[in-house]
């Protein structure tokens, strides 16, 4: 996963994995409230879309190489919780 590509399809793939749990659907879009693990992973999903979107409106591409170990990190963290 050395590209933004590969991370946005790891996201788009764990995303679509998290929403198969009904429960964890509900939490994500507000409709409940859920337990620390749900509440957690839901945060770092929209972490790690967030940083992919800042990553790509980003046009001096300061930093980047951290950038991405830093949003590999979240992927694991979220397959951790999936």
């Amino acid at each position: 996963m050395d590209e933004i590509a590969d991370i946005k399809y790891k996201s788009n793939d764990l995303f679509q994995k998290a929403m198969e749990n009904q429960s964890f659907l509900q939490v994500f879009y507000g409709d409940m409230e859920g337990d620390e693990d749900e509440m957690a992973l839901k945060n770092k999903l929209i972490l790690l879309n967030k940083a992919i979107r800042d990553f790509q409106t980003d046009v001096c591409g300061c930093g980047q190489g951290i950038r991405i170990q830093s949003m590999k990190s979240l992927i694991r963290e979220i397959q951790g919780y999936i």
